[in-house]
C-alpha cells in the first residue's frame, strides 16, 4: 500500500487543482495560483507531507514556467488524516516553512491532550505509517470566513460544521469548484455524535446552494460529481425517516441497522469490502444521531 501521496489523473476539473491520494486513506489537494501554491490538508506523516510539498512545488514551477509561488497551507479540520503533517510547514522542524491557516477550533484540538493520546496510540499500533507525525496547530487561526487572493483564483474558506466543529471547505466562485473536505463523502459523511446531525444537514444544504460545477471531497471516488451533495442529503433524509418510523428503537443496540428499514448493505454497493466496518460504523452513528433527535423531541422528529 502506497503511503506517500500519489498524483491522481484529472477527470475534468480545473487543471490548477491537483489531487493527491495517500494509500486508501485520504485525498488532499494543491491549488496552483499565481501568488500562492496552496496545500489543502497535510496528511498524517512527516514523509507524506514532505512528498506532498515537493510534488506541489515542482508542479507549480512547471505551471508558471520558472519558480514556484510560495507555499500556503490550509487545514480543513484537525482530524489525524488531514493535519498531522503540519510540522513540515510550521514549528522548529519545518522542512518547508509556510503559513498554516486553520480555524480556532482546529488549533484548539491540535493542542488538546485527547488528540495527543490518539497520536500516541496510533503511532504505537502503526509506527511506520505515522512516523514523524506530531500535533502542530495552525500558525494563523481564524473564525468565520477567510479569503485567499491567489491573483487568478480567490479561495473562500467557508465554515462547514457537522463532521466536526471548526471544519471549513474551500470554494472557488470564479470556476464554481468546491473542495469539500469531509463535509461531503461517498457513500455518506461521518457524523461524530448526536448533536452534529443538524449541523451536517445545514452545511450540505448551504453547499448545495452554491451550485458547484465540481465537488472534490477527501473521501470519494473523486470524479468531481456535484450530485454527491444531493446524494448525501438524500441519505440523511432516509436516515431521519427510518428513525421516525422506529422511534422506540434502542440507540445502543449494536444491531441497530438491522432493526430499522435502512440496513447498511443497501448503501454499500460501491464501497470496498475492506472499508465496510468503517462505513457501517458511520451508518450506525448517523442512525443513533437521528434517533436522538426523535426521542429528544417527544417522537415528533424534525
Amino acid at each position: 500500500m502506497r503511503e506517500l501521496p500519489l498524483l491522481l489523473p484529472n477527470k475534468g476539473w480545473d487543471p490548477r487543482i491537483l489531487a493527491f491520494r495517500s494509500a486508501d486513506v485520504v485525498t488532499v489537494f494543491a491549488i496552483l495560483t499565481r501568488r500562492w501554491t496552496i496545500l489543502v490538508d497535510t496528511l498524517y506523516s512527516r514523509a507524506g507531507a514532505v512528498e506532498l510539498a515537493r510534488q506541489a512545488l515542482q508542479a507549480a514551477a512547471l505551471c508558471h514556467g520558472g519558480e514556484a509561488p510560495p507555499l500556503l497551507v490550509v487545514n480543513t479540520h484537525a482530524d489525524w488524516d488531514h493535519a498531522w503533517g503540519n510540522q513540515v510547514f510550521a514549528g522548529p522542524e519545518a522542512a518547508f516553512p509556510a503559513p498554516v491557516l486553520g480555524t480556532r477550533e482546529c488549533a484548539r484540538r491540535l493542542r488538546q491532550a485527547e488528540d495527543a493520546l490518539e497520536l500516541e496510540a496510533m503511532q504505537a499500533g502503526e509506527p511506520q505509517r505515522f512516523a514523524g507525525a506530531s500535533l502542530v496547530p495552525p500558525s494563523l487561526a481564524f473564525e468565520g470566513t477567510l479569503e485567499i487572493d491567489g491573483g487568478d483564483l480567490v479561495a473562500h474558506l467557508l465554515p462547514a460544521p457537522g463532521h466536526v466543529p471548526g471544519q471549513v471547505v474551500v470554494w472557488f466562485p470564479e470556476i464554481r469548484h468546491l473542495l469539500a473536505g469531509d463535509a461531503v463523502e461517498h457513500p455518506m459523511p461521518f457524523v461524530q455524535g448526536p448533536g452534529h446531525l443538524k449541523d451536517m444537514v445545514a452545511t450540505l444544504e448551504a453547499l448545495r446552494r452554491l451550485a458547484p460545477l465540481r465537488v472534490l471531497a477527501c473521501h470519494d471516488r473523486l470524479d468531481g460529481d456535484p450530485c454527491l451533495i444531493q446524494k448525501n442529503l438524500d441519505y440523511f433524509r432516509r436516515v431521519r425517516e427510518a428513525a421516525r418510523a422506529h422511534g422506540d428503537a434502542d440507540p445502543k443496540s449494536p444491531e441497530l441497522d438491522r432493526l430499522v428499514d435502512l440496513p447498511f448493505e443497501k448503501l454499500c454497493d460501491e464501497v470496498p469490502r475492506e472499508a465496510w466496518d468503517f462505513y457501517r460504523g458511520a451508518h450506525l452513528k448517523a442512525l443513533r444521531a437521528a434517533l436522538a433527535e426523535v426521542q429528544g423531541s417527544g417522537g415528533q422528529g424534525r
